[in-house]
């Protein structure tokens, strides 16, 4: 499949991922406590699916499966991103508390320059004057529908 296409995608199910944990945060108490149990809940669920899903997986193809689990894959390296999910996925839910939706995730899809330069210095993507031209666009939008907004609850 085209990544192309695959990437394309993604805004989609994001902006419907983002969506679902804001509008579970609105029925929550305020604070960081009740974001931490209301993500700790959606991750236990995700366990649960991504054990089945392992579980069929092993079950069709049992051998390539346990080559990449064992040669493939680094417990270390999981655990630290699984815990940065965590972090970041409860820091987005706690911010959807005093700020709108759509600005809260416009401020951080601005990871994108997070990602960018680390494409950059980890995996030598390139990035030439247009795409830092692009970026200083989008951080500039950005940060006028943050100010804008601001404006607007007044």
């Amino acid at each position: 499949m085209n990544w192309v296409f695959q990437a394309s995608f993604l805004p989609f199910l994001l902006g419907i991922y983002n969506l679902s944990l804001a509008q579970g945060e609105k029925k929550l108490p305020s604070g960081l406590l009740s974001k931490m149990v209301f993500y700790s809940c959606i991750m236990i669920i995700a366990g649960v699916i991504s054990l089945i899903v392992l579980s069929i997986l092993y079950v069709i193809n049992k051998k390539s499966l346990t080559k990449i689990l064992q040669k493939n894959i680094d417990i270390r390296h999981i655990i630290v991103t699984a815990l940065l999910l965590i972090i970041a996925e409860t820091w987005l839910t706690y911010s959807y508390e005093n700020g709108p939706v759509g600005v809260v995730f416009a401020i951080a899809c601005m990871q994108l320059f997070v990602v960018l330069i680390g494409g950059k210095i980890l995996f030598g993507d390139k990035i030439d004057h247009k795409i830092i031209l692009a970026m200083i666009i989008a951080f500039l939008s950005i940060s006028y529908a943050s100010y804008h907004s601001e404006e607007l609850k007044k």
